[in-house]
């Protein structure tokens, strides 16, 4: 069972739903994912981020919600997502527990009601310095160029474009340092990509030295 399309019942504080989360809307452009693994009230210093990072997410809702009359101007529901989550960038000594997060209506589903088939699970592993101003002015064929990442997994004919609207994927995104980082990338992984199809994409080089990328 479930919402029919346009009808977006009310929303209470306190009602338990699922949210759908999709971590490039971050309005500061962070990149938080909700942690998958490790240990429970720390992310060490020097690990992967490994984590859900679009996919729906079980929340709280924050703030009461009615069709036709917005918050502040903003017609989305605010909720607190559940879990841990963790930027490679964090300046946080620990993960941050259960973010607040703006959702579209039509992507929170209350507690109970069927979540729509994920058509794909995708699984992308990038370098983690994606905040680097160096590589958003190198060349797009750049790994680490974050405008080229956005073509392919956010902008015109990419995965969110296909299926985002509906909620109908989710994307598990690995942030690495080193190559020991990859051996995070295991059966637990596979178990957690429940879609009907299954691709990776893998924004990695052996070495980012120009002397050796000009060859």
């Amino acid at each position: 069972g479930g919402e029919a399309v346009g009808e977006a019942r009310a929303l209470k504080v306190g009602d338990c739903v699922r949210a759908f989360y999709h971590a490039n809307d971050h309005p500061h452009g962070y990149r938080y994912v909700r942690l998958t693994d490790g240990p429970p009230e720390e992310a060490p210093e020097r690990s992967a981020i490994v984590g859900l990072s679009t996919g729906w997410i079980p929340a709280t809702v924050a703030e009461d919600w009615r069709p036709g009359a917005p918050a502040a101007g903003d017609d989305r529901v605010l909720v607190q997502l559940r879990g841990r989550f963790a930027d490679a960038y964090r300046e946080e000594p620990e993960p941050a527990r259960d973010m607040y997060w703006r959702v579209d209506r039509s992507l929170v589903r209350p507690m109970g009601d069927s979540l729509p088939v994920a058509e794909l699970s995708l699984l992308v592993v990038r370098w983690w310095d994606y905040w680097n101003p160096k590589y958003r002015r190198s060349r797009t064929h750049n790994i680490a160029n974050e405008e080229m990442l956005l073509d392919l997994v956010q902008n015109s004919c990419s995965p969110h474009a296909a299926f985002g609207r509906a909620g109908a994927y989710e994307v598990h995104s690995t942030f690495v340092r080193d190559a020991a980082d990859l051996d995070r990338l295991g059966p637990a992984m596979a178990r957690a990509m429940r879609g009907r199809s299954k691709a990776g994409i893998y924004f990695l080089w052996p070495t980012q030295r120009q002397a050796v990328e000009r060859r």
